[in-house]
């Protein structure tokens, strides 16, 4: 059986985090935010700035295992949360 392409992996991760926040009722910007401070966990770049309770700890959870999935780059499901997140945005930092 064929290992899946990376950009297939990164995409479906994503989505999932995409669908848990929409699921949960999250705004783009607090999905974002909640995605931001998983990755700075994940680069070890802080701890990052957010409340993580209710619904976005739920969110903190299904992206920080997305984050450590060491099948995936971090900066590159990042940068697929915020685009599927934001479709008119181009994720750029």
């Amino acid at each position: 059986m064929p290992m899946p392409d990376i950009s297939d992996l990164v995409d479906e991760a994503a989505e999932q985090i995409r669908a848990t926040a929409e699921a949960d009722g999250l705004t783009a910007g607090t999905a974002i935010d909640v995605v931001q401070a998983m990755y700075a966990v994940r680069t070890r770049k802080g701890a990052g700035d957010v409340n993580l309770v209710g619904n976005r700890r739920r969110l903190a959870h299904v992206a920080g295992s997305a984050m450590h999935d060491a099948r995936l780059d971090p900066d590159q499901l990042r940068r697929a949360v915020i685009a599927k997140l934001t479709p008119n945005h181009t994720a750029s930092t």
